[in-house]
């Protein structure tokens, strides 16, 4: 299974009597594809020297060459009036997690079978991630992502890859 986790900058630029809190949230890696939930917060860790014995109670670590992921399953993402949030959420690539927005959505959800097949359908392309987020006061912002293609020999290699956004943009509800 292939899982993406991408790093979600969440402002409340309200006073400190009013805190906000994530309610869901999903990621779209292809236009007009389906979409997948988020499965919690993940924490990642750029390191040779992993100890898998060591990991954080109620965490999952994932341990691959020059890399630890530590998620976190069942975490409430609060963001208190004043503050700023970066979590990272991750969301499994996973034809169990797909999100069917619509019948042809639905479709797509086979694509994402297994390992294999998820590389195949985000293959050869640059990705154009969309990422909705929808938070109890401030409703549901959308973050659109375009980002290069996916390096699938080195993916197969490690197991992980970084990617950036070479393009940014937040829609949906005001920001501030």
């Amino acid at each position: 299974m292939l899982t993406f986790a991408m790093r979600v900058a969440m402002i409340n630029a309200a006073d400190s009597q009013h805190g906000d809190v994530l309610m869901d949230a999903s990621i779209a890696p292809v236009t007009g594809g389906p979409a997948f939930r988020y499965s919690g917060t993940m924490k990642p860790v750029f390191t040779n020297d992993a100890d898998p014995g060591k990991c954080e109670l109620g965490a999952r670590c994932v341990v691959l060459p020059g890399f630890l992921g530590i998620e976190q399953t069942d975490e409430i993402v609060d963001i208190p009036g004043g503050t700023v949030r970066g979590t990272y959420l991750y969301y499994p690539l996973a034809e169990w997690n797909c999100k069917i927005a619509n019948a042809a959505a639905s479709k797509g959800c086979a694509n994402y079978a297994n390992f294999e097949t998820t590389l195949a359908t985000l293959s050869d392309k640059p990705l154009a991630v969309m990422v909705s987020i929808n938070l109890f006061q401030d409703g549901t912002r959308k973050v659109t992502c375009g980002a290069r293609a996916i390096d699938v020999a080195y993916l197969r290699k490690t197991g992980w890859m970084a990617m950036s956004c070479d393009k940014a943009r937040v829609t949906g509800t005001p920001w501030f």
